[in-house]
């Protein structure tokens, strides 16, 4: 059984949810630095470096190319 500590859209950092929304909030400085600038579009790369470092996986342009698995889970 897999539980999802933390879920956010990279894009909106400050909006977490889960069993604990703050359990990441001491790695997502850059992405809540990216969050506060006034200049427009998503910074993917800063989005993706994040994950990167969260997970210890690398995740070259092939990846997004690939299908991805996906469980999706009814929540009660």
């Amino acid at each position: 059984m897999f539980w999802v500590v933390t879920e956010l859209d990279v894009l909106r950092p400050l909006d977490r949810w889960g069993t604990d929304p703050e359990a990441l909030t001491d790695h997502l400085d850059a992405l809540r630095d990216l969050h506060d600038r006034s200049e427009p579009g998503p910074d993917w790369e800063t989005a993706m470096a994040t994950l990167e470092s969260l997970t210890g996986q690398r995740l070259d342009p092939d990846w997004f190319a690939r299908p991805q698995l996906l469980a999706k889970v009814n929540r009660r």
